[in-house]
């Protein structure tokens, strides 16, 4: 699994860098400070997971999510916020296919990637975490 983050501060995307890590079947392959630079970058990375922070889809989340699934075909959004009540039915709506919050990303990622991956995977402790 190829994961492209988009919009996240620099410590995020560290942290992000630091938890992928422990799985070798899971790859950052790339970090995008705005939706324009993730245009450019986004379909050279072959990503199958983008990680983008709600503030960075502007005023208009809706043709921002659908210009970045026109530019890589397949590709699976979540959008991370700072708090998931409030932007959830906003997010979905819009077309993301979940969305975590960054102060229980550890726990969320884990759902994400085990739902992405199927049910015999875990990057904390291995296959079957």
């Amino acid at each position: 699994m190829r994961i492209f983050l988009i919009g996240l501060n620099d410590a995020f995307a560290r942290s992000v860098a630091r938890y992928v890590s422990a799985d070798q079947r899971i790859v950052l392959c790339g970090v995008a400070p705005d939706l324009a630079m993730a245009a450019i970058m986004l379909p050279l990375t072959q990503a199958g997971l983008a990680l983008v922070h709600w503030s960075a889809l502007g005023a208009t989340p809706g043709p921002a999510l659908r210009a970045l699934r026109a530019s890589c075909p397949g590709l699976w959004i979540a959008c991370v916020v700072d708090q998931t009540e409030g932007y959830r039915e906003q997010a979905l709506g819009a077309g993301a296919n979940a969305v975590i919050s960054q102060m229980r990303f550890a726990d969320e990622i884990e759902v994400l990637l085990m739902h992405v991956f199927g049910a015999g995977t875990g990057v904390r402790g291995g296959p079957h975490a």
